[in-house]
């Protein structure tokens, strides 16, 4: 069935998580709610998500790996950083990434995993994932930035901060980038569901409009969630090919 392009882990809601720790007014509520959902990203503790809390380079990549399906049945060998322990919950997705491009090393066979993910950091890899997603910047391309902290934007992530600021992924912080800052769990849940819906749109993209729901329960539930979220149409017709 061609629907099977749309469905992975990730894509079949889990049941609302009620956070003690985030609010309804703030801005990262209904983004860290459908990344709970969704699977990309888990609270830390009973009934806690932990929104400040900085995000580490090996929990960026995680988030992406989860966000594009990584394959990371694929990378159960040694990700070559004498520093990422092998067995590690994080272990597959830094190996994925390397491999794909997303995240390299620090030099020295080291990838630094514990080590809090920057904005302007976090803006490359975000870029690099669009990227593998075919959701990358095409052809000749430019935004006007208006960051009062543009000049403290190092050269070699300018072009993720401007794709990231044009894809509204990520914004300023009182007129102001913030490069150096760290990206917080709030922030990455924000970051993860823009790049979701984009990657979920275009892997439906060539699926019909007219679905078979004389199938099993589950799948018939994450066609009902496709159906809410995108507008697609069910009919007890058999699926078109």
């Amino acid at each position: 069935l061609l629907t099977s392009v749309c469905l992975s882990a990730a894509m079949c809601a889990r049941p609302a998580m009620a956070y003690t720790d985030v609010e309804q007014d703030d801005a990262f509520y209904e983004a860290v709610q459908q990344a709970g959902q969704y699977g990309l990203m888990n609270g830390t503790g009973e009934e806690l998500f932990e929104p400040d809390e900085a995000v580490s380079r090996a929990m960026l990549v995680t988030i992406l790996g989860r966000v594009l399906g990584a394959p990371i049945s694929q990378y159960q060998q040694p990700s070559g950083f004498s520093d990422v322990v092998q067995g590690s919950w994080y272990a597959p997705f830094v190996a994925w990434a390397a491999d794909c491009g997303i995240a390299s090393g620090v030099g020295g066979g080291l990838f630094e995993p514990e080590r809090t993910v920057t904005r302007q950091e976090a803006a490359v890899f975000i870029l690099r994932a669009y990227n593998e997603a075919g959701l990358g910047p095409q052809g000749a391309w430019s935004i006007r930035l208006d960051y009062s902290d543009l000049a403290d934007v190092d050269q070699w992530a300018y072009e993720g901060v401007s794709y990231c600021t044009l894809k509204e992924v990520m914004g300023d912080i009182d007129g102001r980038f913030e490069p150096d800052s760290a990206v917080s769990r709030g922030d990455a849940a924000v970051m993860a569901m823009a790049l979701f819906d984009d990657d979920f749109r275009q892997r439906c993209s060539v699926v019909p409009r007219v679905f078979h729901t004389q199938i099993c329960g589950s799948y018939l539930s994450c066609m009902k969630m496709l159906s809410q979220k995108f507008g697609f149409e069910q009919t007890d017709t058999q699926t078109q090919k």
